[in-house]
């Protein structure tokens, strides 16, 4: 198995940095191949006779990473429950929970890599590490952000961006996608935030309605074709009322949650595998953990103000698989407009992001038209510019287009991002744009472009 050229460029730039830096954060898209990344690391690590400890979070994460190392031929042991440990492997695979109880009890290991990095700064991993100190690290993740704004910057000391979506899309290792997303019919502003995201009990209660988040089952089959799919919800009553949904409209799915054993999801995940169901409708599980490379589309219905979450539900359906043209993501949450499309460029840092005092949820919505007849999203116009579909004077109400769903056009949208920056004259402007975009930091970034025109204007 050959890294691919990518891949190999990551490895080679994380080793360089260990010539200065103790803890590197290597950042690639899911999909990219980030575990296959880090089992290679591991692999050659052990043979030049090091100690590797490879630590995650989660069971599902544990047994990819074992797959990965088995494929590689890297012998291996697992310290996690439900597993036969065997301590005399070089190469650890661990459940950082299984890890922390028993710190004195192992050697210091000469290499510790997390995976899904963005958890290292909770009090678990911060433990490890500093029980460790002369352990080098690496950090690995799609999304360096995190929810409270802590920034990496606690552990790692260098970060290094791998090749982003949109380049992995061109080359062919993810697919293209379709997004098509509702009109805003809904205001978040009296749903209060926990720990950093929407308080789940206050946003089921306004999600949790047909008539507001659209009609799911009726777009899925216009849009998706009948592809597998994954839904992703805000809690499991909200699953179960999706589910009812779908059934009646003779579409076959199953429910799959964290409170579920862990061999119920995974014999769930190999049943959608095999496409004997449908939809698989998930709350707070498939986001990150789970490989399911033959899912074709997405279906949002739980907002958050989680770019990293949002990221990670799209990341699901983008991996190629043969017949499958594109992906598509239908949008019932409006996550998309908040957030930004998967292929957008982004900026990450690894500095703290400051907290700023929140009265209300902004909302950031786009000045598009939706075509009734093919469902793309442009401009203002008399007309579609896709379907040539000429529109009538007195064309809307909101009663016939409530729940009707539009396709988002990467480069329309990449425009009007374009055009409301132009509108933001000042730096204050270009601050509250940033903000309002959700981008880690507003301040530096709105002085980069505020700089920009200075020195054009010459």
């Amino acid at each position: 198995m050959q890294l691919r050229p990518y891949q190999q460029s990551g490895v080679t730039a994380i080793r360089n940095s260990y010539k200065t830096y103790r803890a590197p954060l290597y950042v690639l898209p899911t999909g990219g191949g980030k575990t296959f990344t880090f089992s290679y690391i591991a692999l050659h690590a052990m043979q030049k006779g090091n100690t590797v400890w490879i630590m995650a979070h989660r069971a599902e994460l544990i047994d990819q990473i074992h797959k990965s190392l088995n494929q590689m031929g890297c012998d291996h042991g697992i310290v996690c429950a439900g597993y036969m440990p065997d301590h005399s492997k070089s190469v650890q695979v661990c459940s950082v929970q299984s890890v922390v109880n028993r710190l004195d009890k192992v050697k210091s290991p000469d290499l510790i890599i997390t995976d899904e990095c963005h958890h290292s700064t909770s009090s678990t991993y911060i433990k490890i590490y500093n029980h460790f100190p002369d352990s080098k690290l690496l950090g690995v993740t799609a999304t360096p952000q995190r929810l409270d704004g802590k920034g990496l910057g606690l552990v790692y000391d260098k970060m290094i961006l791998g090749v982003s979506v949109r380049e992995l899309m061109d080359m062919g290792f993810l697919c293209k996608t379709k997004y098509y997303a509702p009109p805003l019919r809904y205001t978040l502003d009296d749903v209060k935030q926990t720990a950093g995201d929407y308080n789940k009990k206050q946003l089921e209660e306004v999600v949790d309605k047909r008539q507001i988040i659209g009609d799911a089952v009726k777009h899925y089959k216009k849009l998706a074709n009948n592809t597998q799919a994954i839904a992703f919800c805000v809690s499991v009553a909200h699953c179960q009322h999706v589910l009812e949904q779908f059934e009646q409209s003779g579409v076959s799915c199953q429910i799959i949650h964290g409170k579920l054993k862990k061999q119920e999801r995974k014999q769930l995940v190999k049943d959608f595998t095999d496409c004997k169901f449908k939809i698989l409708i998930a709350c707070e599980i498939i986001s990150e953990g789970f490989d399911i490379p033959k899912v074709q589309t997405a279906i949002l219905l739980r907002p958050t103000a989680s770019l990293s979450m949002h990221l990670q539900q799209i990341g699901r359906v983008l991996r190629p698989f043969e017949g499958k043209e594109y992906a598509i993501v239908i949008d019932h949450a409006g996550n998309c407009i908040k957030h930004g499309l998967a292929e957008e460029e982004r900026e990450w840092s690894l500095e703290h992001k400051r907290k700023k005092k929140r009265s209300k949820n902004v909302e950031v919505v786009t000045q598009v038209k939706q075509c009734p007849k093919c469902y793309i999203v442009h401009e203002p116009s008399t007309h579609c510019p896709n379907c040539g579909h000429e529109y009538p004077i007195k064309e809307r109400s909101l009663d016939e287009v409530e729940g009707d769903l539009q396709e988002i056009d990467p480069e329309l949208l990449k425009r009007q991002r374009k055009r409301e920056q132009g509108q933001a004259k000042t730096l204050e402007d270009l601050v509250n744009l940033a903000r309002a975009r959700n981008y880690k930091n507003p301040t530096a970034w709105a002085g980069h472009i505020f700089r920009a025109r200075q020195r054009k204007r010459g």
